[in-house]
């Protein structure tokens, strides 16, 4: 099943490899994500707008932070998800390290912004 992004939502992916588990086999074809059945999952594919291998905090938040800022100015409802094998860096993807500026994460970069704009 395809699910394709409308206007009203918008999904952007992290790629980060995990050290703790075997690799899946994820395939990425622009911006097009598919993954096999695996026992717990039935195969499907994801269309998103835009997929970051890899990236750090700062390149992340810089591919997304147009779209999360204009739907928050809009006042509409943002729902940020996060979800991966576990120890994949799901939280720190979010919240990142408080104590180190450059390693914030998502949401308190989208709080600073909003401040600062």
């Amino acid at each position: 099943q395809d699910s394709a992004p409308d206007s009203a939502m918008h999904r952007v992916c992290r790629f980060r490899p995990s050290d703790h588990h075997p690799h899946r086999p994820y395939a990425v074809e622009g911006s097009t994500v598919s993954g096999p059945e695996d026992g717990r999952r039935p195969a499907g594919k994801l269309t998103l707008d835009a997929v970051h291998f890899g990236a750090n905090q700062e390149l992340l938040f810089d591919g997304s932070k147009d779209v999360i800022l204009k739907v928050v100015r809009d006042r509409c409802d943002v729902t940020v998800a996060s979800f991966g094998d576990p120890r994949a860096g799901k939280s720190y993807t979010l919240t990142g390290s408080f104590s180190n500026r450059e390693a914030h994460g998502l949401v308190p970069r989208t709080v600073h912004a909003l401040v600062e704009n």
